[in-house]
């Protein structure tokens, strides 16, 4: 089962710089910035893997995810009597994978962009669980009895679609979105529920710029890496990008059990 670990993600004041922050109730070490929520999830995403594999390393036992509601109330409780400013996200971020004696390397690789999906919890009398709305590529279903398996289930559909589809659509910004959803539930007469939940997901196949990011790696694999890369004449960085993204959308591929 994949484990999420959930992210307040707040914006600041524009008096103290702007952007957003981030940090992790069950992970108190964790704390990340950001000039838009995009990067701010990305550079959590970061401090998360290096929090859990310092964890691992230490050989300390990892802490259980709190669901959202538990979230919520400890971060409710750390502001006292203050309450969350407006425009709070509550991000589920996946917990990486973490390897064995990894080296760190540079690699570059396309930079993504994100889509924002609404996660309605629908009325128990109609089943429960979950429904995934992703205005922006509607041709996307998911649901799940949780919201983390409606993330997981809605990230797999996108990825199908994006196989057979290279030019992606732009994404919409968060408010855009709202009202879309809202609109898509009033015209098939579904309650719209306060607690419609939105989340960020990578955006495959977006042809941008170029960043470089850190990876970690197992020494034995990055040097069959370097192997295969030069015989198919490729650089280090344009084999694990172009392998990461056929393994990723190729529909035969099934992630290995953890």
């Amino acid at each position: 089962m994949q484990l999420f670990y959930i992210a307040e993600i707040v914006p600041e004041d524009v008096n103290c710089g702007g952007g957003y922050s981030a940090h992790f109730p069950d992970m108190p070490t964790v704390a990340a910035v950001g000039k838009t929520i995009e990067e701010v999830i990305s550079n959590a995403a970061d401090g998360l893997y290096v929090a859990l594999r310092g964890i691992a390393e230490r050989n300390e036992e990892m802490p259980a995810p709190s669901s959202l509601d538990e979230v919520k109330a400890r971060v409710k409780a750390g502001r006292e009597q203050a309450p969350c400013p407006e425009g709070t996200l509550y991000q589920y971020i996946i917990a990486p994978s973490l390897g064995m004696f990894p080296v760190r390397i540079n690699v570059t690789v396309p930079m993504q962009k994100f889509y924002i999906a609404g996660i309605v919890p629908e009325d128990v009398k109609s089943g429960g669980g979950y429904s995934v709305y992703l205005p922006d590529v509607p041709m996307v279903a998911a649901v799940g009895k949780t919201v983390e398996e409606a993330i997981c289930n809605a990230v797999a559909s996108l990825y199908v679609i994006a196989e057979h589809n290279r030019e992606m659509p732009a994404s919409s910004s968060l408010d855009e979105v709202k009202a879309k959803v809202k609109a898509e539930r009033e015209q098939d007469e579904l309650p719209y529920p306060e607690d419609t939940l939105y989340q960020y997901i990578m955006a495959p196949y977006l042809d941008m710029v170029p960043v470089r990011i850190n990876v970690a790696i197992p020494k034995a694999s990055l040097e069959e890496v370097d192997a295969k890369a030069k015989k198919y004449g490729y650089t280090r960085s344009e084999f694990l990008a172009h392998a990461a993204l056929e393994y990723a959308t190729a529909s035969s591929h099934q992630p290995p059990q953890r």
